[in-house]
């Protein structure tokens, strides 16, 4: 980038080290994730050792012969404020000149170590570094693995960044272009794991949204696998690596043993790898274990606080465990990141609704049908569940029959469609429903599943006469 390439020497201001030429940022020794234009905008910021910079030059340099959004720069601001200040607004790093820009308020100096305090060594180090040999050894049976380690060249690391940024954020389009990003880093790093792991990541995450056996699906599936084997050659100590081996055993194989011995190396190889902590809280998720996922979403966020999947993960996951507060606070970090994340909305809605707020939860609905048109197979049904809630149980016919042409053509979730029908009271409409989504579905088997989203008909009559 201009202005910061030149920058070779690791640059230190308050408890931190940030060193652009390896593309890392440490707090205490402690590695800090840090993602796409807020890296970008931290790089800028430090080269220009608290001199404000105009919104016009941020722009410039940060999105060059790209026209984006006023808010672009907002939300990047907000991620490094957030990266920089967890427990704060960030404001005492990253000031605001206002109707001009912004600037880095903490005098910074080039660390003459020349590396992060966890590199260098000490007594204390010697003894961590033997411990964790230690583990190693009986981790992987006695036999020392040699770390085959490449570090990313800076223009590697940006695509690598940025293939990450949006990976996280999940959408078919997004893990699109990650695996652009991806394939770029492999390209300009092919002796590194990293960029394979990423395309694991991807691709798997791509079969996901296809048909189970599908051609496409048997294709994507495939290449997460080659490439994950790809990156598992290249370096067997990679945490990146070893946590989409996890993945993949377990999402597609439905294999525990191979998903938990692939967990152990990654934490082995890396204890603070948000994203390995991210998939391990998904898998105990799937398995029912709420309380242990939520503990792992709650690290993976401290890990990474501006990952705008493991925040809308561990909302949703304090909606299932009845914590409507915490749910609130956290989707709306994650909205505050990505204002377009439509998960995120509806999981706050089901907080709200949860909270008693049935009028905010319908609020939320609308704010995601006007901007969010494709969520409608969910978004209409929950919008009408909620509004029967609200008039105790009266409904509007023409309503009923729209949803009920949705169900016919397929254009309405299931499970939301069950929903709504329960709420009227209709038990052979909210059974044939779920059974539309899984044959052997009966409303009582979800509700033992203690499906929150039931909580609001739990104490309704009619919904325990569908039970009957």
């Amino acid at each position: 980038m201009e202005g910061s390439s030149s920058q070779q020497s690791p640059v230190a201001f308050d408890r931190f080290v940030f060193d652009l030429h390896r593309r890392t940022l440490f707090r205490d020794g402690e590695p800090i994730v840090l993602h796409g234009k807020a890296f970008e905008l931290l790089a800028i910021l430090v080269a220009s050792r608290g001199v404000p910079v105009s919104r016009e030059d941020l722009y410039e340099r940060l999105w060059p012969d790209t026209v984006v959004e006023d808010g672009n720069l907002t939300q990047a601001v907000y991620l490094l404020r957030r990266a920089l200040d967890p427990d704060g607004t960030g404001r005492r790093f990253i000031a605001t000149l206002p109707r001009f820009g912004y600037r880095l308020v903490m005098p910074t100096h080039v660390d003459d170590q020349g590396a992060p305090v966890s590199r260098r060594r000490s007594r204390g180090w010697f003894a961590g570094a033997a411990a964790a040999a230690c583990a190693a050894l009986l981790l992987f049976g006695g036999s020392a693995v040699r770390s085959t380690v490449v570090p990313l060249s800076p223009q590697a690391s940006i695509s690598y960044s940025l293939g990450v940024y949006h990976l996280n954020m999940r959408t078919p389009d997004e893990i699109q272009h990650s695996v652009e990003y991806f394939t770029q880093t492999v390209l300009e790093a092919p002796r590194s794991a990293l960029g394979y792991a990423g395309l694991a990541s991807a691709y798997g995450l791509q079969a996901e949204y296809q048909s189970a056996g599908s051609p496409l699906y048997e294709s994507l599936l495939s290449r997460a696998r080659l490439s994950s084997e790809r990156a598992l050659a290249l370096d067997q100590t990679s945490a990146e690596t070893h946590a989409v081996l996890a993945f993949l055993a377990y999402r597609f194989d439905a294999n525990s043993t191979i998903a938990d011995r692939e967990f152990r190396s990654a934490f082995a190889a890396d204890p603070n790898n948000a994203a390995a902590h991210h998939w391990h809280a998904i898998y105990l998720f799937s398995r029912g274990a709420l309380g242990s996922a939520q503990a792992e979403w709650e690290l993976a966020h401290q890990l990474d606080p501006t990952s705008e999947v493991i925040s809308r993960w561990l909302g949703r996951v304090y909606v299932y465990e009845r914590r409507p507060d915490d749910a609130i606070r956290a989707l709306s970090e994650t909205i505050a990141i990505e204002p377009a994340d439509a998960p995120a909305w509806l999981s706050l809605a089901s907080a709200q609704e949860q909270r008693g707020q049935l009028r905010d939860a319908l609020r939320t609905l609308r704010i995601v049908q006007v901007r969010m048109p494709y969520e409608d197979a969910f978004v209409i049904p929950d919008e009408a569940r909620v509004g029967v809630l609200l008039h105790h149980g009266n409904a509007d016919p023409r309503t009923t029959a729209e949803i009920d042409r949705l169900v016919a053509r397929g254009k309405a979730d299931a499970v939301e469609a069950s929903l709504y029908y329960a709420a009227l009271g209709s038990r052979d409409r909210a059974i044939a429903a779920l059974k539309s989504y899984h044959p052997d579905s009966q409303l009582a088997e979800v509700m033992e599943k203690k499906d929150p989203r039931f909580d609001g008909l739990r104490s309704d009559p009619r919904f325990q006469r569908i039970l009957d």
